[in-house]
């Protein structure tokens, strides 16, 4: 009898392994508890696309969007501390939005930006 494991299961194998196992182990002690499912094309199948997809997601590489804000009459020590912070960030592989920002009466001038 052919059975995929949902769990691990000692001497036998871990979660996800196609197993052949007696009739008898099999519909006495390994289905009746939920470690073992039997194996047909449908679930077979579906616990190989479930494998592809963890192993794809290993993978993959997730890049963060980093934003650092400017303002007009930004003091030196902080336009070089965001400034290193921008190009910490772009060394690490991440994207990064430099946004400069006005507020009242700095809106009416913007060359100052």
């Amino acid at each position: 009898m052919k059975l995929i494991l949902t769990s691990k299961v000692a001497g036998l194998g871990t979660k996800g392994d196609v197993v052949e196992v007696t009739t008898g182990y099999g519909r006495n002690y390994l289905l009746p508890q939920r470690l073992a499912v039997k194996a047909t094309r449908g679930a077979v199948n579906q616990i190989v696309e479930a494998r592809r997809a963890r192993e794809a997601r290993k993978k993959q590489h997730t890049m963060h969007v980093k934003e650092v804000k400017y303002r007009p009459g930004i003091e030196e020590h902080d336009y070089e501390f965001k400034t290193r912070h921008v190009r910490r960030f772009l060394a690490d592989g991440d994207k990064v939005k430099v946004t400069m920002m006005f507020r009242g009466r700095q809106l009416s001038h913007p060359e100052l930006g």
